[in-house]
């Protein structure tokens, strides 16, 4: 495992090449806007960790911190971010179903799956609901941030505990 430093000073460690870290910070350099996360989840402790993790990167703000299922589903559609990290294990709805809600009240909005949980069966049923990503909660930071660039560029990103299991 190496720990490379990016040009703004973010240290990215689980990354297994320069040329790794590079593409990251490459995707970064090319990105004009800012990129709008909200954090779903029902324990404080993990809201409040994400959003330092995500907020120590130049271009991703979190706009909201959401407790359960509803009001994340009505903060999105206020606020039409680009990217919602999703705790499958919330309540009124749990993660699942709310995906879904926002699949469909929100077309092209983008979730990443955010949990406790490496099996596939939760990383099927979150991808099936319409997530792009999922990352667990023990994902290092550089992985929470590739996978929000990952997924804000569009493409489908499942963190490497899940990808070891398979």
């Amino acid at each position: 495992m190496k720990t490379v430093k990016e040009p703004d000073g973010l240290l990215l460690t689980g990354i297994n090449s320069a040329e790794e870290a590079n593409s990251f910070s490459d995707e970064n350099q090319s990105m004009r806007k800012n990129i709008s996360v909200i954090i779903a989840d029902d324990h404080s402790i993990f809201r409040n960790a994400a959003k330092t993790i995500i907020e120590s990167h130049p271009q991703i703000n979190v706009v909201a911190i959401c407790e359960n299922g509803l009001e994340t589903i009505e903060t999105a559609k206020k606020l039409q971010p680009d990217i919602v990290l999703m705790d499958i294990n919330m309540e009124n709805p749990d993660g699942f179903d709310t995906t879904a809600l926002l699949q469909k009240e929100i077309p092209g909005i983008k979730v990443i799956g955010f949990s406790v949980h490496d099996e596939q069966q939760y990383v099927s049923r979150m991808l099936q609901a319409g997530a792009m990503g999922y990352i667990t909660k023990t994902s290092p930071r550089s992985e929470i941030i590739g996978a929000i660039l990952e997924v804000y560029s569009g493409r489908q990103y499942i963190c490497r505990e899940v990808r070891d299991r398979s």
